[in-house]
């Protein structure tokens, strides 16, 4: 695969989140971003965007195949094993230098996620460059009142105070 510039990697079981996956794929296309997608569902896979490491890629990473991990019927498992094989996919990107950062969404089971870097967020509520921002409840992030909870500092001023969509960089 001949990738000259670095890219922002986005991963996640896009079986069952395509629809949120494909929301964040066109917000980070929109900020201008070269994508790279990692797919670490184990079930089949339709999206409206291009999957560059499909889940049998994945899990041939990981020393099994994807055929193997659906058998088991063992999503602790699956999660284990798709977990360790999308750690070698990004481990040979960022060797060689193509990540700018990493997005994954996902929770439960263990899931692996890595988030750093420049990247869109997600915001409720009037912004200030350099605030902190903690999640809130309604899945966006919001201005961080004292909490240990800092996830990200806001790049930009917004004052909207709906929600939007801003860069940030992730700690």
């Amino acid at each position: 695969m001949a990738i000259k510039n670095k890219h922002i990697v986005m991963l996640g079981c896009f079986d069952t989140k395509g629809e949120d996956f494909t929301y964040l794929y066109e917000c980070l296309k929109g900020f201008g971003e070269e994508v790279l997608t990692i797919n670490t569902g184990v079930m089949e896979t339709i999206v409206d965007f291009p999957i560059a490491f499909g889940n049998e890629m994945v899990s041939e990473h990981s020393g099994t195949s994807l055929a193997t991990i659906r058998k088991s019927n063992d999503r602790g498992k699956a999660v284990k094993l798709m977990g360790q094989g999308a750690a070698k996919v990004i481990s040979d990107l960022v060797e060689n230098d193509m990540v700018k950062g990493i997005i994954g969404m996902g929770g439960g089971g263990g899931t692996y996620i890595a988030l750093k870097g420049r990247v869109p967020c997600k915001v409720e509520g009037a912004i200030k460059k350099g605030q902190r921002l903690v999640a809130g409840s309604n899945g966006s992030a919001v201005a961080a009142n004292n909490s240990n909870d800092v996830f990200a500092v806001a790049l930009e001023s917004n004052a909207d105070t709906g929600v939007k969509t801003i860069e940030v960089l992730v700690l």
